[in-house]
């Protein structure tokens, strides 16, 4: 898969919203908006809200093919990665 067919399937939401129940650390997500395609650089996805546990979050979505690639990109020294409230794998 590519990060490219990743991204639209997370666009058109071709795959089962309500399977994903649980963040790694085991608390409750819901996916309220999986935000707007950005063709620029920075985050993929911006204006997302998910719900972690009772708490509503609003901002960008990054997707990758493999959890290292957040590190292999660098997006930890990155200003434009600072809003990312989902890191998709």
């Amino acid at each position: 898969m590519t990060e490219q067919l990743f991204q639209f399937i997370w666009q058109y939401k071709l795959f089962d919203i309500a399977a994903i129940q649980h963040t790694v650390q085991g608390e409750s997500i819901t996916i309220l908006s999986v935000g707007i395609l950005n063709t620029d650089e920075g985050p993929d996805f911006t204006n997302a809200k998910i719900k972690i546990g009772n708490t509503i979050w609003a901002g960008d979505v990054e997707l990758h093919i493999h959890a290292s690639d957040w590190i292999k990109h660098q997006h930890q020294t990155q200003d434009n990665y600072q809003k990312i409230i989902l890191h998709v794998v």
